[in-house]
């Protein structure tokens, strides 16, 4: 419910409860509905962040790493609501180290280097061998991307 507090003023409505089990049924983790934060699983806890963060129905999403301690279930399962949720206009702006994540949902990518801009385009121009290498000043091997 505390992604819900903008929208509360000062009570629980109906509605605001019904949009957290729907995001949480959505998530697959209704079983987690009445458990304690601080006992869960590294994994079911970054759920539970994020669907905080979706409850709110903000027009812009900021997400740190989404993917991070989630088994390969729950991340197919994030790729594919942040695929949803960008196709009903809503802006997604992330920070991904997964490659191919970033491949699989994204339109534009930026890559950050020392604390600038290294390079800034749609997916395909930005993720190739040469700006990855230059990114990690390492020759990278070919892998899923190239």
């Amino acid at each position: 419910i505390l992604g819900r507090v903008p929208y509360i003023n000062g009570f629980i409505r109906k509605e605001d409860r019904e949009i957290v089990l729907n995001w949480m049924e959505k998530m697959g983790v209704m079983h987690l509905k009445d458990q304690n934060f601080q006992f869960l699983s590294e994994g079911e806890k970054q759920l539970i962040t994020l669907i905080r963060t979706f409850i709110q129905e903000s027009e812009i999403i900021v997400l740190d790493e989404p993917l991070t301690h989630l088994d390969l279930k729950y991340k197919s399962k994030i790729l594919e609501l942040l695929k949803e949720i960008k196709k009903i206009d809503k802006t997604i702006i992330s920070i991904f180290h997964d490659l191919e994540s970033i491949k699989y949902i994204s339109d534009r990518v930026v890559l950050l280097k020392n604390g600038g801009i290294l390079k800034d385009g749609e997916v395909n121009d930005i993720l190739t061998k040469d700006n990855l290498t230059q990114l990690f000043e390492e020759n990278l091997i070919q892998f899923f991307l190239f």
